[in-house]
């Protein structure tokens, strides 16, 4: 197990009553294979890859894949976070997974993009879509959603869309413990 940290990168604070201590990082982007592709996520997660399983589980699908340990000043725990490249309809995309200490399992898996691939949730495109107008149209479908700056979060299906310069760039499925 590598064990590396890198500068610049983005922790985002979580509330501590949260299981989910999920490293957030932002402004993560795919490396784009061939021309756009269209993928539809589902809600109950990514295909292969359910959220409840140890990390290793994950490393042992994921070509390439590297673990950051990060330590949570205080606490005595750390977040040990699995980054990957994941293959989808001919594109390579950033994946993480995360797992709060070495006996819990993950409860979180992202999904990042770049420009030019075109990705919908449920049939619903998200290209070219504010977060305000991203909640809109899942309200419309009887969806749950709110807004929160760079996140739209989903409470009810426990799944999270990050924005980077107001454009859907990441998508999150987490366990209920995170909301």
């Amino acid at each position: 197990e590598q064990i590396s940290e890198r500068a610049g990168r983005k922790i985002l604070s979580v509330r501590t009553e949260n299981h989910l201590l999920a490293a957030k990082l932002y402004g993560v982007r795919g490396t784009h294979l061939e021309e756009s592709h269209m993928y539809d996520f589902k809600r109950e997660g990514f295909p292969g890859f359910p959220l409840g399983q140890k990390i290793e589980f994950y490393g042992r699908k994921l070509p390439d894949s590297r673990m950051v340990v990060t330590d949570l000043p205080g606490t005595g725990m750390s977040i040990r976070t699995l980054h990957s490249r994941l293959a989808l309809e001919g594109s390579e995309y950033s994946s993480i997974a995360c797992q709060l200490g070495e006996d819990d399992l993950v409860s979180l898996i992202e999904i990042s993009w770049a420009d030019g691939d075109e990705f919908s949730f449920e049939g619903l495109p998200l290209a070219g879509r504010s977060p305000q107008e991203l909640v809109a149209q899942l309200r419309e479908r009887g969806i749950a959603a709110e807004v929160d700056s760079v996140t739209v979060e989903l409470p009810e299906l426990n799944i999270s869309f990050f924005f980077f310069e107001d454009v859907p760039r990441t998508i999150a499925w987490q366990t209920s413990e995170a909301f």
